[in-house]
């Protein structure tokens, strides 16, 4: 709770635990919880740009408050996915980065089936195309993704 990454947000993950400890038997807790903390990992990733002075424009290219768009050692732009990609320097990280980046905030269009075997889509299930996400291995990886975020946000 001390994390700046995770203030003002950390009354919601509370609830969302006393959700899952509390439960009536006849509730699955991971329809709730999982939207719930999926939202959260947007403004936390969001939060953890800001930062650093840096933030995501349209064409998803890392950016300054200014808008100058930041460039690797080829002079091409740093786009988000490889900016996150960078941050993480071992295999347990790299495991939790491919989590995030490859499997929740994969690229998926209306219609379109996942592009990986593990049907766990950001945008399947904010925008309610998918409608099976409500197991606690999603709610578990929600959390593994806040707990990625705390670490990275600590290691650098």
């Amino acid at each position: 709770s001390s994390n700046p990454i995770f203030e003002g947000r950390m009354k919601i993950i509370r609830d969302c635990v006393e959700i899952i400890k509390n439960h009536p038997k006849n509730v699955n807790f991971s329809n709730l919880v999982v939207p719930v903390l999926i939202s959260q990992i947007d403004g936390i990733q969001m939060e953890f740009m800001n930062q650093r002075g840096l933030k995501v424009d349209k064409k998803k290219v890392v950016c300054d408050f200014e808008g100058n768009r930041k460039k690797d050692e080829h002079g091409q732009n740093i786009k988000h996915r490889q900016y996150i990609r960078e941050l993480t320097s071992d295999e347990f990280l790299d495991a939790m980065n491919d989590v995030f980046l490859d499997v929740l905030f994969q690229h998926t269009e209306r219609g379109e089936d996942h592009k990986t075997s593990i049907k766990f889509s950001r945008h399947k299930i904010m925008h309610g195309e998918h409608f099976t996400y409500g197991r606690k291995y999603n709610a578990i990886r929600c959390f593994m993704i806040l707990d990625f975020f705390h670490g990275l946000s600590l290691e650098n």
